[in-house]
């Protein structure tokens, strides 16, 4: 099972027979903006793998 931990204030509880539980005092908070910001940052990846790809592609057409 994987957990994203977004705050420090996040408890769970795991027995040996494989149940979780999550502690009562627990809350998660995302901080605004977060899944914008990450979502803009995989697109600029994505837009910078598409250039080095094109330019690779320009470049082996020219030298071959």
């Amino acid at each position: 099972m994987a957990t994203q931990i977004l705050e420090t204030n996040h408890g769970v509880l795991a027995s040996a027979s494989g149940d979780v539980r999550t502690d009562a005092s627990c809350e998660i908070y995302a901080k605004d903006g977060s899944v914008i910001r990450g979502f803009f940052y995989a697109m600029l990846l994505n837009f910078f793998l598409v250039l080095t790809i094109a330019g690779g592609w320009e470049l082996w057409r020219l030298l071959r």
